[in-house]
């Protein structure tokens, strides 16, 4: 099982940046190297990396060769504009094919208060087929990434994008910590999706439902701070015989990012025995 790291964080001041800077380049390279400095062996970005390396390719696999660092995973989140989403998961499989990696995370679009109705559900359930049809001509595996505040964020609404997507086409990267969000065990979820899966994201959370109401994911936490059964979910990961990806992913460090890191990297040494 490879043990990857999420770098966007690193990122936040270009976060959705939609043309290429040197900043953006900068702050990427840092989050790899820091990460790399920690013992993780892969990492995971944001679609948008694919724009600020189109041009730089080159630069882009130095990072990457310097650091001795994989990249295994770019992240794509949908929106209500399918047209503009199918073209950036082009890109993004572009991307992955050109610097020799195979998954692409992919999240729903957000309902900003809109209701999950079935009618909502069977279109972007299409459109999800759609794109990983189109991914598989890459050599492309889509893991779709259920997550908070989207249509996909609860057991009835994953339920139905398990029933209405092609198994063989669409995996899965359950996140433990949108688990709970969720309201659900992520021990469960993960045991009733483990045939799909093919990404794993591990964070952790706070119990505390009334810490930030208006944002709950800024009660994530690194490895080990929160309520995650991690030795559960791991149980049942090993039970199937998973040896893929495990990417540790803290959307709002509290501290810093490399703090995060480490601490995370700390607990799946000494808790999980994972290096």
């Amino acid at each position: 099982m490879k043990i990857a790291y999420t770098v966007w964080t690193w990122m936040k001041s270009q976060f959705g940046a939609t043309e290429s800077t040197e900043e953006a380049r900068g702050l990427f390279e840092q989050g790899v190297r820091e990460v790399a400095d920690l013992g993780y062996s892969c990492v995971e970005n944001f679609n948008f990396v694919s724009t600020l390396f189109k041009d730089y390719p080159e630069e882009f696999d130095r990072i990457m060769e310097e650091n001795q660092v994989e990249f295994v995973n770019i992240y794509h989140a949908m929106s209500d504009d399918y047209e503009t989403d199918y073209k950036m998961a082009v890109q993004c499989c572009e991307f992955l094919k050109a610097h020799n990696a195979s998954l692409m995370n992919l999240e729903g679009p957000r309902r900003n208060g809109a209701k999950a109705t079935e009618e909502k559900l069977a279109v972007i359930c299409e459109h999800i087929n759609e794109i990983a049809k189109m991914a598989k001509e890459y050599g492309v595996t889509v893991c779709v990434h259920p997550h908070y505040g989207t249509y996909f964020e609860t057991a009835d609404q994953i339920a139905y994008l398990d029933a209405h997507t092609d198994p063989e086409l669409v995996k899965y990267c359950i996140d433990t910590c949108h688990c709970v969000l969720g309201k659900m065990d992520p021990v469960e979820v993960f045991k009733k999706y483990v045939g799909r899966l093919a990404y794993v994201h591990f964070k952790d959370i706070s119990s505390d439902e009334n810490e930030h109401p208006e944002f709950p994911i800024k009660r994530c936490r690194a490895l080990g701070e929160g309520i995650v059964d991690f030795r559960g979910v791991l149980e049942v990961l090993k039970e199937a015989g998973y040896d893929g990806i495990l990417c540790v992913e803290v959307d709002w460090p509290r501290v810093c990012n490399y703090e995060t890191a480490m601490v995370s990297k700390k607990y799946l040494h000494n808790v999980l025995k994972l290096y």
